[in-house]
């Protein structure tokens, strides 16, 4: 739609949040639009726009917003003024404009045709022509009220008007905003000047590696590590396997990637049963350090699927723990890096249709009881967006619903539902994606705390990889717990049982048990 209204720049101004800014970026190349970096941040101290401008305006855009999820006594002034390089600053109160002037480029914000304060004029403060623009089509203002009076917990018939934008805030062309403004000539040239001059950073997607402190260089370190975990696994080395030691190790070294496995290897020494999978367990290197568990030469397996001169993104490995150990280990993670540098990786929960239409039944005043009486009885392909937009044609066809009548407002509300299923409803947190950085990770991703206390950032593991941030998966096992526990009862029935010689792919009875 911007494109089609013939703008080149545009900003996404998400408040308090950068959620969809992967998204954002991704759709500006589509379109070869220029992305403008930005936020809308709201605090009790006031509200303004940022803009970031280059790096150093990221690092600070998404430093301000952790600090606002993060920190119980944040103040908008104090953060920006505790590193504004590369900020801008577009708000229309006074107060917060004063408060800003001699820290930062501050501008007026002029969300309607109106002449701004009189000592904004003294002070010659630039003035930006910035109206609320929320919506693409008249009726997105009403799914905007749904979901309002769904965010605030009340009914449509009691939700405050100053929680919603104006019904008129809808996205139009620079041309029709010029019409408007049109006797403000000098904020006309002001805008035009501050998209024309703001270079926010357009390069992501370099990979920013954990770091691993070892006194030494990291690729020397893991050489060491690996030759010395590979005579542990094989006894004396045979030419092949030196070989491919030396192929991996050289390939790692070269990629940068030495730190991601003196990491993973540090990690996964927290736990005595650890699984490694995926394409990493073609890695002679991991199986050496002990992250994965098959042996790729026994097994003729492709390092190349894990790791290969023009791959560019980063390595993956995912490792298992046994799922009671799982929070243990991600404590040390968090105890030795730091929330300073280190976070979980956000999942973006969406209305399914059981969701969409229990919450606006709710809006709509209903009862549990008479909520609960439709939404057990919905099927889940319902979320399907060919069936989403229909919801009440499909239901009179589920034979489940025989019976069940809707009667106003049932239709009603049926009809909205479909109007908010597959929205944004929360943040949750990935089941075991860890990012650690060497930079404070709040100058990289916004960052805020999940329901269990970890910091997590904004992303979704997909917006994370296109931002460059490399995640380690560290997930929960049951078997793992099973294992263990099997190998403790037989150790206390008195048996004999010797896990680190314990090779069950040669044992002849386990092998004749799976042929079976």
């Amino acid at each position: 739609t911007a494109c089609e209204m013939g703008y080149e720049a545009v900003a996404l101004t998400d408040r308090n949040n950068l959620y969809a800014f992967p998204e954002f970026l991704h759709w500006c190349k589509e379109y070869r639009l220029t992305p403008i970096i930005a936020a809308e941040l709201a605090a009790c101290d006031g509200e303004a726009l940022l803009y970031a401008e280059g790096n150093r305006g990221f690092s600070n855009l998404c430093r301000i917003i952790s600090e606002y999820h993060c920190r119980k006594d944040f103040r908008l002034v104090f953060s920006i003024s505790a590193g504004s390089d590369g900020i801008h600053a577009v708000c229309d109160t006074v107060s917060l404009i004063d408060s800003l002037k001699s820290v930062l480029p501050v501008y007026y914000r002029m969300r309607r045709p109106k002449i701004p304060p009189l000592s904004v004029r003294k002070a010659g403060i630039p003035c930006i022509i910035a109206p609320s623009m929320a919506f693409f089509t008249g009726t997105d203002f009403h799914t905007h009220r749904l979901l309002r009076a769904i965010d605030n917990n009340t009914t449509l018939s009691r939700l405050a008007q100053e929680e919603l934008f104006s019904s008129d805030a809808l996205f139009v062309p620079w041309k029709k905003l010029c019409d408007r403004f049109e006797v403000f000539d000098y904020a006309i040239k002001a805008t035009e000047e501050f998209c024309e001059t703001i270079y926010s950073r357009k390069e992501f997607g370099k990979l920013l590696m954990p770091g691993f402190s070892c006194g030494i260089s990291s690729s020397e370190y893991l050489r060491s590590k690996a030759f010395e975990g590979a005579r542990r696994r094989y006894g004396e080395l045979s030419e092949a396997v030196v070989t491919r030691l030396n192929y991996e190790l050289d390939l790692i070294e070269k990629k940068g990637f030495s730190d991601y496995f003196l990491v993973v290897d540090d990690i996964v020494r927290q736990s005595p049963r650890t699984c490694g999978r995926g394409s990493g367990a073609a890695s002679i290197v991991a199986f050496s350090l002990g992250i994965t568990n098959v042996d790729p030469i026994r097994y003729n397996l492709m390092f190349e699927r894990f790791l290969n001169p023009g791959r560019v993104d980063p390595p993956d490995i995912d490792v298992d723990f046994a799922w009671d150990e799982r929070d243990d280990v991600l404590d040390y993670v968090f105890d030795k890096y730091g929330n300073e540098h280190a976070a979980m990786v956000a999942t973006h929960l969406t209305c399914g249709a059981r969701m969409a239409i229990r919450e606006i039944a709710r809006i709509y005043g209903l009862t549990e009881e008479e909520i609960s009486r439709v939404t057990e009885k919905i099927p889940y392909f319902v979320d399907l967006e060919e069936y989403a937009q229909n919801i009440m044609e499909v239901l009179k066809q589920w034979p489940a619903m025989n019976g069940v009548v809707l009667d106003p407002p049932w239709p009603e509300i049926l009809e909205k539902s479909g109007k908010i299923i597959g929205m944004p409803r929360g943040i949750g947190t990935h089941c075991g994606g860890v990012v650690i950085t060497t930079v404070p990770i709040n100058t990289v991703a916004p960052v805020q705390y999940s329901a269990k206390g970890y910091p997590i950032i904004q992303w979704e593991k997909d917006g994370a990889e296109e931002m460059g941030l490399v995640k380690i998966d560290l997930l929960g096992n049951r078997s793992l717990a099973v294992i263990r526990d099997a190998i403790a009862n037989i150790k206390a029935e008195g048996f004999d049982f010797d896990e680190h010689n314990w090779d069950p792919q040669s044992d002849v009875s386990t092998i004749e048990l799976f042929a079976k």
